[in-house]
């Protein structure tokens, strides 16, 4: 995986190697070189291109619509795969570089409610949901933001517990919580 990161060359030989360097990976994620369906071979060779782009920002922009759940869960696949072959730290920060960076043009696409709810999910610390809650008063009295939450709790909740869903049961606990502190929050007086 080294040669992701190669120096020189045109852009068009340095996405080559990437490809050809995270091929393997991705066949390795399905068993066989021949395990990947085409929609997957496809998010490998995005994950590849932007890997080898030499501006990334730019080349997320132009393939945005391409970020999907299966492009970011290839993404992740061959980023633990590369910590855990040793692939370098190079290739490793590009890597991560790559599905941080990813993340955020595909965050700024989504419409506010669902960058709060994310928001929520993600924050940390003594006061921090509540402080989010107060800068976003409109997202989160929208209609669209009460029902999602709904939705995505009950999505979750209906999930099985498997060591594939690890995280399940904290998501689940902190949907749950995020819920009520929203309660809590509308029956203050303003």
């Amino acid at each position: 995986m080294v040669a992701l990161l190669a120096l020189g060359g045109s852009a068009l030989q340095r996405r080559r190697t990437a490809c050809s360097t995270l091929r393997p990976v991705g066949a390795r994620l399905s068993g066989s070189s021949k395990g990947l369906s085409t929609y997957q071979a496809e998010k490998a060779e995005l994950v590849s291109f932007l890997v080898a782009a030499p501006d990334l920002q730019a080349a997320l922009k132009t393939r945005v619509d391409e970020l999907d759940e299966q492009f970011f869960a290839l993404a992740a696949a061959f980023l633990s795969m590369a910590k855990k072959d040793n692939a370098g730290e190079a290739v490793v920060a590009r890597l991560e570089l790559v599905y941080r960076s990813a993340m955020e043009v595909k965050d700024a696409t989504l419409r506010p409610e669902i960058r709060l709810l994310n928001a929520l999910l993600k924050a940390e610390g003594e006061g921090a949901r509540e402080q989010l809650m107060l800068q976003h008063p409109a997202e989160l009295e929208s209609e669209y933001f009460s029902s999602l939450l709904a939705r995505i709790t009950q999505d979750v909740g209906l999930q099985p517990s498997s060591p594939l869903n690890a995280g399940r049961a904290t998501t689940l606990a902190t949907l749950q919580v995020i819920a009520a502190e929203m309660r809590e929050l509308r029956r203050r007086p303003n």
